[in-house]
């Protein structure tokens, strides 16, 4: 029985999604803050221990992610809410296009989005106030994760 349910859900278990560009900038990266929210079925049984009747129900879900094109693409979410205004977030990019910064407007602090190969980054908080970001304040991954070990007190001789 519940392999029948399963198939079935699979049958009918579309998932329905609707984005909402919320910033985007297209030098010397493509990048853009996305709002995504959907509904998605999963399977809820009950009675435990294996045994029960399963059901389809359809779950709404929201995420805010930061989506990267071209040689460095990735797609990360980035709060798993729609947490950003349609109209106030700000997305920025250093001049070789390997550091992102965003906010949500009016806040002060930005998020660092370091950049890595095939779909890998690094995120960091920081305060660096209203744009355009100087980007000559806001460290190398190498600086800011040697100043994260110094501050914790831990150096890389210790192991």
């Amino acid at each position: 029985m519940k392999a029948i349910v399963a198939a079935a859900l699979v049958l009918c278990g579309c998932r329905h999604e609707e984005r909402r560009v919320l910033a985007s900038i297209d030098t010397p990266v493509k990048a853009e803050i996305v709002a995504v929210t959907g509904q998605h079925t999963t399977l809820v049984c009950g009675g435990g221990h294996g045994g029960g009747i399963c059901v389809p129900r359809k779950v709404d879900d929201a995420v805010t992610e930061l989506r990267v094109h071209g040689p460095r693409a990735l797609t990360m979410v980035v709060a798993h809410s729609i947490v950003f205004p349609p109209d106030g977030v700000d997305l920025v990019a250093d001049a070789e296009g390997k550091r992102l910064a965003y906010r949500r407007r009016p806040d002060r602090s930005w998020s660092v989005v370091y950049l890595g190969h095939e779909g890998r980054a690094f995120v960091a908080d920081a305060m660096f106030g209203e744009p355009p970001v100087d980007w000559s304040k806001v460290p190398l991954l190498v600086d800011l994760v040697r100043q994260r070990l110094e501050a914790d007190g831990s150096s890389g001789s210790e192991r």
